[in-house]
């Protein structure tokens, strides 16, 4: 069975660092009502702006990283899938918690599949995939 394993260098960098798992199986990515979709987009764009405070994207805390988003992009007939999120930021625990706990909600209700969480942390550092 594949095994996802964070290696030490990761915690030796981040040793408060937790990493939130979604694992999808059997989901339908097909794009079945283009207005939920924009609706989601909508609202998700307005919420990540309270943590885009400074004008310079780069210079905020928090960064929307794009750079391997082709590589690893949902596409139209995705089934399976393994959607990884981290906190390195202790403060903002209950923000990863209840982001990891809608993701989850929100691939069941519009994806169907089964959805599987998990949280890694330098105590528990793999888990079978």
């Amino acid at each position: 069975m594949p095994r996802f394993i964070a290696e030490d260098d990761f915690w030796s960098l981040f040793l408060q660092a937790k990493i939130g798992v979604v694992i999808c199986q059997g989901i339908d990515n097909s794009i079945k009502n283009v207005e939920v979709y924009e609706k989601l987009l909508q609202e998700a764009g307005k919420e990540a702006q309270q943590f885009l405070k400074l004008e310079e994207l780069s210079s905020n805390p928090v960064i929307l990283v794009w750079r391997e988003a082709q590589r690893t992009m949902l596409t139209e007939k995705t089934k399976n899938a393994f959607l990884c999120m981290e906190l390195v930021d202790e403060t903002r625990s209950d923000e990863f918690h209840r982001a990891r706990k809608e993701l989850s909600d929100l691939v069941s209700r519009h994806l169907g599949g089964t959805v599987k969480l998990e949280v890694l942390d330098i105590h528990n550092r793999e888990m079978a995939i």
